[in-house]
Order: C-alpha cells, then structure tokens, then sequence
C-alpha cells in the first residue's frame, strides 16, 4: 500500500512541476495505490480541480495506464514518479543466483522498460506533452493531404466528396482526445464565424495545452463558457463537407472541401490584487 500526495507544498511526493502555477493548491490530490497495485485518484477539495483526460472529477476514480492527470492547468507526471519508485527499489539478484535467473531477470527489466517507452509515445502522439497538442491545426491540411488525397484547398478530382449531416454549433468533435471541457469559472471566449465555411476551433493554453474545442457552423457564433484564468490562444480549422470518418492524425472527424488553417492572438486573464474579475474575449474568425 502507499500514498502518492501531488501539491505545490514540498512536502508532498510530486511538487516541483507546480511552483509557478498558482491554480495547483498545496495539498491538490492524492493517488493510493492499494496491496494488488490498482490506482485510485481523490481531489482533496483543490481549489481548481483534478482532471483525468480532460474531465474534472469529484470521487476517487481508479487510473489506467494511458490515463493524463492534470492539477489545475499543470501536468502531473505520475507515471514517471511510479517508475522512478520502481527502479529505486529494485535491487540485482544476491551472487549466489543462478545464471540463468540473472539473465531472465534482467531481460524482464528491458521489457518493462520498453513497455513504459512505447506508453510514453503514445501519450506524447495524443497530447505532445504540456508543450504541444497532436496534430497542430498548423499541420492539419497537410496531414488531410497525406492521409487522404486532399489539398488544403480543394479535393482531389479522383477522390469522391462524402455527404454527411453538418454539425450543429457547440458540438464536440474530438472530446475523446481534448475532453470536454468542465471547468469552474465565470470567464467567456465569445467565437464569431463569419466564413462562408465552417470551423473546428480550438482554444489552447499558452503553453499548448487544449482546454476548449468546438465546432462552430459559417455565419454563427458560439461562448465558450467556464474557462478558468491564464494566458490563451485560439487555433481553428476551416472547411466545407464534414465528415466524422475523415481522419487527421489521431482526430477523426475532418472537412473535405475548402480546407484552410489559422491561428488567433495570445490573450491574458489573470488575477489583480488576489481579487477575481469576469474575462470576455471575443474572436473573430474571417
């Protein structure tokens, strides 16, 4: 049995990720790990919350292997602490082990390592880390382009134009990957479509982390509701002829027609004088 504590105090097993990040409380969450190895995450009344893979939580919920933990708006690296543990407590087979236990022991090690590298890969292919987001919208035409045939602009005249139903604004395209998004604030990001093409808009932190997405017909706008404080930036994707089976990258869900990218301005939301104030921010896209 043991207990993980995660906080900004350091008396806590996982702290120094989180000195400069004032929405990670001193005493965050926990993770306990019972007597068969199973993991259970509690929020310990956080002021911002525990997330797993993007969904704040309000019960112990038991951890997977590929789960993400977030405190606030910092990454927890549980995994690489539990590792670390691991190999700390490991010890080489006393000099009296035979040969052959030796050699099956330490090619158990090299397994397990490598497991752990290719878990790590694909956590990083999904979600680039706390610096990056895969794809980038930036990359998004060309992956469509590599993936299936389609030019950032116009679709190839061998390749046949799919109908499907378009989405309502407000519909959530990849909540799988990027979440949903439940937070507990009072800021709003105010999001005017005024292409004649639709979008897939996403709202990063400064650091790439994605707190919002949404899909926002041509001509409507849609508020983002509930973003917590920090600095932002918006990335969208635009286009004609959605389709949920077009597959960019590790998203599925994709435009066909009148592909375009761009990206939006950084904006501040911060704290004055420890007081909270309401944050409006309104994007244009045209």
């Amino acid at each position: 049995m043991q207990i993980i504590k995660i906080g900004k105090d350091d008396s806590n097993d996982i702290y120094k990720d989180f000195k400069n990040d004032f929405t990670v409380s001193n005493f965050h969450c926990q993770i306990f790990v019972d007597d068969e190895g199973n993991k259970f995450l509690t929020d310990l009344d956080s002021t911002n919350g525990t997330f797993v893979n993007g969904n704040k939580i309000s019960t112990p919920v038991q951890l997977g292997s590929l789960d993400i933990i977030r405190a606030g708006n910092s990454l927890v690296k549980w995994k690489e602490y539990l590792m670390d543990e691991t190999m700390a407590n490991t010890s080489l087979p006393d000099n009296n082990s035979d040969n052959k236990f030796i050699k099956n022991y330490w090619w158990l090690i090299i397994v397990v390592i490598l497991v752990a590298l290719v878990l790590f890969s694909l956590i990083i292919d999904f979600n680039r880390g706390s610096d990056n987001i895969s794809p980038t919208f930036e990359e998004y035409p060309q992956q469509m382009k590599k993936d299936n045939g389609i030019t950032p602009q116009t679709i190839d005249e061998n390749t046949e134009v799919v109908r499907h139903n378009t989405p309502e604004t407000g519909y959530l395209p990849y909540k799988d990957v990027y979440g949903t998004g439940d937070f507990d604030s009072e800021n709003k990001v105010i999001i005017e479509n005024r292409q004649d093409s639709h979008a897939v808009v996403v709202l990063y932190t400064h650091n790439g982390i994605p707190k919002r997405h949404v899909f926002v017909r041509k001509f409507e706008t849609f508020t983002m509701e509930k973003v917590p404080y920090g600095k932002y930036y918006l990335r969208w994707s635009s286009g004609n002829d959605w389709s949920p089976d077009v597959k960019v990258g590790p998203l599925k869900g994709g435009f066909q027609t009148d592909q375009d990218s761009d990206r939006g301005e950084i904006f501040g939301s911060l704290e004055a004088d420890g007081s909270r104030s309401r944050y409006e921010w309104t994007q244009v896209l045209e």
